[in-house]
């Protein structure tokens, strides 16, 4: 495994439990290795409303496939798709705007928000610079499961030692599992609530993501748990790393 693919994983972790906030780096002096650069998306986490009607969102199904085509096209789509679990979690895409209101204008343009069958809840969400490359086809047809890091019973802030420990060893095991080929992406969300990241598996099944969720220290340990999704993401994705 190149340096390439391992590296943005391993670093945009460092900062799941790191203030969420980015002083501005130094420039690098001329024999220095290129400095981390982050890059920040948003994702949009489709859930089905109250008044969810399955058949009026079959009726729009072409334009809802058409209007997230449209962002491709801009290249502004990066990961996205339908979750065919039987939760009210419907969608989820990652893409880029310019701010949180643009990123909330372009969910929210979606024909099954605009119909109120579907909500939204946006998040900024941080990986390496120019790791994920933007879609050009919006083709939702391979299965990979989605993870969201959330705060478990045990989540703590406060800087000891025990911490310190779990976040190397869980940073360590995140390195294990890309190297496996089994988890694709990761990266934090740029906001401090209840999410803290994302990780997105490649598995024979949900069973066997969970299993591998569940050798994570962080989680061992009760400082995180997380919420398993099937997600169904255009051919295409990942396939330039």
């Amino acid at each position: 495994m190149t340096q390439r693919k391992y590296m943005p994983v391993r670093i945009a972790f460092v900062l799941l439990f790191t203030v969420l906030s980015f002083a501005q780096q130094p420039e690098p002096k001329k024999d220095d290795k290129p400095a981390f650069q982050l890059e920040t998306f948003y994702l949009a986490i489709m859930t089905k409303a109250d008044n969810f009607d399955s058949a009026k969102a079959t009726s729009l199904a072409k334009a809802e496939h058409d209007y997230w085509q449209s962002v491709a096209t801009k290249g502004d789509l990066i990961l996205g798709g339908p979750s065919i679990s039987t939760d009210s979690l419907a969608a989820a895409f990652v893409f880029r705007a310019a701010d949180k209101p643009g990123a909330e204008k372009l969910a929210n343009a979606d024909p099954l928000v605009q119909q109120k069958l579907w909500t939204v809840y946006i998040l900024p969400w941080g990986t390496q610079k120019d790791f994920l490359k933007p879609l050009k086809s919006y083709d939702p047809s391979v299965s990979y499961y989605l993870g969201f890091l959330k705060r478990g019973p045990k989540f703590t802030s406060e800087d000891t030692a025990e911490r310190a420990r779990i976040q190397e060893a869980h940073l360590k095991n995140m390195a294990r599992l890309h190297e496996m080929g089994k988890l694709v992406a990761a990266g934090p969300f740029m906001e401090d609530n209840d999410y803290r990241g994302i990780f997105v598996f490649k598995t024979a099944s949900m069973e066997e993501a969970n299993e591998l969720t569940n050798t994570d220290p962080a989680v061992q340990a009760g400082r995180l748990r997380i919420e398993l999704h099937e997600w169904t993401l255009p051919a295409e994705t990942f396939q330039a790393h």
